[in-house]
């Protein structure tokens, strides 16, 4: 009986110490990773054992960028991928590792596949308060005549919670109908809004609430929208706290440069 419990108490001993080994080689792994310049190029036996990379099946390489956020729950870093395949095959990503070097969660925040028959591309809008906000473009295209069969765009937004997990907070697919969609989707810059003339610029800030399906009490936006097969008018107010992140942001810039 004692020399069961005796190999017992040392077999526990045995996973404890394996267990202590493999933790201490992950920080030493994530210290060794955090110590590479920015753009380098991810060592394989530090990819294979933080990132999980299979070599077998991914061929091509992981370069380290830049740590983004660091507390006492989770350490926060970027790196990017670039893989070979008969278009083009590229990757951006966000990870959050604990202190002792185990990941906790990873998001691809950038990326893009393609080729002559369609495209599926990712691209991150912003990233503020530990908010991310990213936009996802996938079309479809004819090889032939080069022209769009089907065109999806969404955007995506997600917060990471104290433990260091990115939570998808909000997902919005936007009219790829619309004249100025892109207002939804992506940042402007006071450049190129400032080559748009002010009635350019009014209809860019109305064509987002006409997609939220507000319903314009000025006759000249109720005729203007009413003319366009999306708009639906349902709704007589519409804040700004229910517009998408870049929507706001697009739309204080706009803002401005009308009261100048």
């Amino acid at each position: 009986m004692k020399s069961a419990m005796k190999i017992k108490f040392l077999f526990i001993l045995f996973l404890y110490s394996f267990s202590l080994l493999g933790q201490q080689e992950l920080k030493a792994n994530l210290d060794h990773l955090l110590s590479l310049p920015q753009g380098s190029e991810i060592p394989k036996d530090l990819a294979k054992s933080l990132f999980e990379v299979d070599y077998d099946l991914f061929d091509g390489r992981l370069n380290y960028e830049k740590i983004l956020a660091k507390n006492d729950n989770y350490i926060l870093l970027s790196y990017t991928s670039n893989c070979y395949a008969g278009g083009y095959c590229f990757g951006k990503y966000y990870t959050t590792f604990s202190s002792n070097g185990r990941r906790i969660d990873e998001l691809p925040v950038e990326g893009g596949i393609a080729d002559c028959s369609f495209s599926r591309d990712k691209n991150l809008i912003a990233v503020a308060d530990l908010n991310i906000y990213i936009n996802k473009i996938d079309i479809d295209t004819d090889c032939d005549t080069d022209s769009t069969l089907k065109e999806v765009i969404q955007v995506l937004e997600y917060r990471i919670n104290p433990a260091g997990r990115f939570v998808n907070s909000r997902t919005q697919r936007i009219n790829s109908s619309r004249q100025y969609k892109r207002c939804s989707y992506e940042l402007y810059s006071e450049q190129e809004l400032r080559s748009l003339s002010a009635d350019q610029l009014a209809t860019m800030r109305n064509e987002v609430f006409a997609a939220y399906g507000y319903a314009f009490k000025t006759k000249k936006w109720s005729e203007y929208f009413s003319k366009i097969d999306w708009y639906k008018p349902k709704r007589n107010a519409v804040s700004e706290d229910e517009l998408l992140f870049v929507e706001r942001k697009n739309i204080q810039l706009i803002k401005k440069l009308e009261s100048q």
